[in-house]
């Protein structure tokens, strides 16, 4: 990041736990912070700031002094207000704009993706022509409210497994999907799952939620004028994806919930190409088409034609619907993954990886020539070519 963050907290004891939190991570090492307005003015003064943070203590009248003189700077400043919104009857706007609210409970690694969420969702807002592009598409769907129901009963203490499923069986269209999914050959049960409590004890809690969000968002589209375009393979894809890159990111981390998470973006990882299609189905083909005659990735020919792929139309939709940076960095950049900040191992690699493996997997050579791994990008990670552990993971038995 080439511009510095600044934090303002009024309150002297929260504004060193702010420090303890910044250090204790050793993210966004070039923060700074100020303890009132005074210090707050004096050093945007000498400095443009990518980000400033209001903490919890600052007043609405100082907020409304702090987003004045900065909108007077007329710089590129992104504001977040850290506390609960609940807490506020109306949006603390900035140059016409909601501010983002980070939760006061957030902490350590889950705060930095809540930033840096924030950040990746501001750099796709500068690219003025992934923004015209969405503002074309007069078919975006919002955020499905049965995913929305779903997670604050998760979140609540209140709640359990059970509580969700009896939730879903009173929605009849998602109960069947669910049991669609988990009766389907991605999963391979030795027996037929009946009823949405034993689908949701199956699956668990994060997968359902993902499953959820995309089935939802997957109904709001009955078909496209796209020919290029096909609803069944889009699924298969997706799923093919979703459970490579949660078998990948579990084998190099060990860890269920990034394993969760990368199911979750490797199922929503081409969301892109469903809002393209559906939108503008013309240009689809013609991009398709025009792709296919010079031999060329989809994707290389939307940046062409449209200054941005459906991976980045995708993950911007998803942004502003509130998903957790991993899996925006991991839908944004699944087929350029060196263009993504991040170092090492993540959500993103294992879903880059899976979305060739599924190919690989389920067409011949010929049909997936133009889908090819970022050798460069993974030599820069492992040391060994970690596709043939992960060829073996998928299923596939021969390179060819």
């Amino acid at each position: 990041m080439s511009k510095p963050v600044l934090i303002i907290e009024m309150d002297p004891a929260e504004l060193n736990r702010w420090r303890q939190r910044i250090e204790s991570r050793g993210f966004f090492s070039e923060t700074v912070f100020a303890g009132d307005l005074a210090q707050a003015t004096q050093l945007w003064a000498e400095t443009d700031f990518r980000v400033v943070i209001l903490g919890q203590h600052v007043s609405s009248a100082e907020d409304t002094a702090i987003l004045d003189r900065l909108a007077a700077k007329n710089s590129a400043s992104l504001v977040l207000v850290f506390r609960d919104a609940e807490l506020f009857q109306k949006p603390i706007l900035f140059r016409g704009r909601p501010c983002p609210s980070l939760a006061t409970h957030l902490q350590g690694e889950t705060l930095e993706w809540a930033i840096r969420s924030a950040l990746l969702l501001d750099d796709w807002r500068q690219n003025r022509r992934l923004t015209t592009l969405m503002e074309r598409m007069t078919r975006l769907p919002s955020i499905p409210s049965l995913y929305v129901e779903v997670c604050q009963k998760l979140q609540s203490s209140e709640s359990s497994l059970e509580d969700v499923a009896v939730h879903i069986s009173h929605d009849l269209a998602m109960c069947a999907t669910l049991l669609r999914i988990v009766n389907s050959t991605a999963f391979a049960l030795a027996r037929q799952i009946t009823t949405a409590f034993e689908a949701v004890m199956f699956l668990g809690a994060a997968q359902t939620k993902s499953l959820i969000l995309f089935s939802q968002l997957f109904s709001k589209f009955n078909g496209s004028k796209a020919r290029s375009f096909s609803m069944d393979e889009f699924w298969l894809h997706s799923v093919g994806v979703a459970n490579i890159a949660r078998w990948i990111a579990r084998e190099e981390t060990g860890d269920i919930t990034h394993g969760d998470e990368a199911y979750t973006a490797g199922l929503l990882h081409d969301v892109g190409r469903l809002l393209l299609a559906d939108n503008l189905p013309e240009l689809t083909d013609r991009i398709a088409a025009g792709a296919a005659g010079k031999g060329k990735p989809v994707w290389q020919s939307e940046q062409e034609v449209l200054g941005a792929t459906h991976a980045e139309i995708g993950a911007y939709l998803l942004a502003n619907w509130g998903l957790p940076y991993p899996i925006l960095d991991a839908i944004g950049y699944h087929h350029n993954p060196q263009q993504s900040a991040p170092d090492g191992f993540t959500t993103l690699t294992a879903v880059h990886a899976a979305n060739v493996l599924d190919y690989e997997k389920r067409f011949d050579a010929a049909s997936r020539a133009t889908k090819t791994v970022d050798t460069a990008y993974l030599r820069s990670i492992f040391t060994d070519d970690p596709m043939i552990k992960w060829r073996s993971l998928a299923g596939i038995t021969t390179s060819g």
